[in-house]
């Protein structure tokens, strides 16, 4: 079996490279989610429907709509913070593959649950193994497996490296959970109400001022 390749970590190119590939690849998901898309009319509906303007049939048909795309939806939304989360990490020089245990690694990857870890304190106990040549970088240390979102948005340590507005946090973290849930289809009142159209009007204007502010090098 092929050794998995860590290109990422090669050098600040690279990690700087995976950035913009993520933020870029992140934010196309995102404004593809049908209630992305559909947001200010969802909030002109809801402000209608509470004046009085809107019957109740006419709400429930329109949002019909939105019933089979709701769990995808989360999923596009959740990606792009997922990513972006891992692309801060990344360009500030920590591990976005969590650690295996065994072989000397134990200690770093519990630290690794609790706080993020920095390449370079895993290349000062082993060291990569790159391959110019090849354009390969591996280490035994490495999992495939990338960090969890959970962790990213629930430890201290991590959120002082993301800084994620709290609110955005607090929000991501009850969307994951819905997500999760295996009855999350069914729940109309958390996906439709003021509350939480608002809430993805904040996180919607987070992804355009990422946006607005990035610049691929």
């Amino acid at each position: 079996m092929d050794k998995p390749n860590f290109q990422w970590y090669a050098s600040p190119e690279t990690m700087q490279e995976t950035y913009n590939t993520m933020i870029i690849f992140g934010a196309e998901h995102f404004k593809s989610a049908l209630v992305i898309q559909k947001l200010e009319a969802l909030k002109q509906l809801i402000k209608d429907r509470k004046e009085g303007n809107v019957p109740d049939q006419v709400f429930h048909d329109y949002i019909g709509q939105f019933f089979f795309e709701k769990l995808t939806d989360a999923f596009k939304i959740c990606l792009f913070f997922e990513n972006y989360m891992k692309a801060v990490l990344l360009i500030n020089g920590f591990l976005i593959h969590k650690l295996n245990k065994g072989k000397g690694y134990d200690s770093l990857a519990n630290q690794q649950g609790k706080k993020p870890i920095k390449v370079h304190e895993l290349h000062l106990l082993k060291a990569f193994d790159i391959d110019q040549a090849a354009g390969t970088i591996h280490h035994d240390g490495l999992s495939t497996q990338t960090l969890m979102m959970g962790t990213m948005l629930d430890k201290k340590n991590y959120s002082c490296v993301i800084l994620l507005p709290e609110s955005i946090n607090n929000f991501l973290r009850k969307l994951v959970e819905k997500r999760n849930e295996l009855h999350f289809i069914t729940e109309w009142s958390f996906e439709m109400s003021e509350s939480y159209l608002n809430q993805l009007d904040a996180a919607n204007n987070f992804v355009d001022n990422i946006l607005s502010t990035y610049s691929p090098r």
